[in-house]
């Protein structure tokens, strides 16, 4: 605890914070609570783009919550969508896309599993095309092999390269955690 002595004046600000805690389960419904929250707070440049121009991605526990959501109030889930052939759950006409980001994020960065533990219900509502994978061609880390297997009788080809993802607008974009 600090001291002060007698008469001294001390400014400063005031922040309030949140421990770290373990993750617990989603509560019933939770899901289209952070949907709608989502849905609501986004900004109105997102807002205006047809909703079948739009996606949720969100995590498995999130989906699978919102499915249990769903099948509460009809038998078959109800609230789909034909998208190119491929059917999706939606959420007011926006596809959803359940994205098992904790699965990759425990394998890729396992030492993250401390500090990422506490955010395990992951949503991201954006357009379409908003999100992107970019290629760093200047990167000194890419390298390109190729060569031919005589055993074989084949040409074969490495490929190393530096990618990331990376969104075109913020104003397109919504995320909770």
């Amino acid at each position: 605890n600090p001291t002060f002595a007698t008469g001294s004046t001390v400014t400063g600000s005031v922040a309030a914070t949140t421990a770290n805690t373990p993750p617990t389960a989603l509560a019933a419904g939770e899901s289209e609570d952070t949907f709608l929250s989502l849905y609501a707070g986004a900004d109105v440049v997102l807002k205006q783009i047809p909703n079948n121009q739009k996606v949720i991605l969100c995590d498995r526990l999130v989906y699978e919550n919102y499915l249990t959501y769903l099948e509460s109030f009809t038998a078959d889930g109800g609230l789909k969508l034909l998208l190119g052939g491929i059917e999706f759950v939606t959420y007011r006409g926006i596809a959803i896309i359940p994205m098992d980001w904790g699965l990759y994020l425990d394998a890729d960065f396992p030492h993250a599993a401390t500090y990422l533990a506490a955010y395990p219900h992951r949503v991201i509502y954006t357009a379409f095309n908003n999100l992107t994978l970019a290629l760093d061609s200047m990167s000194e880390y890419n390298k390109t092999e190729f060569w031919y297997n005589k055993d074989e009788q084949e040409n074969r080809f490495r490929n190393q390269l530096k990618i990331g993802a990376n969104y075109v607008h913020n104003k397109l974009m919504a995320v909770a955690y």
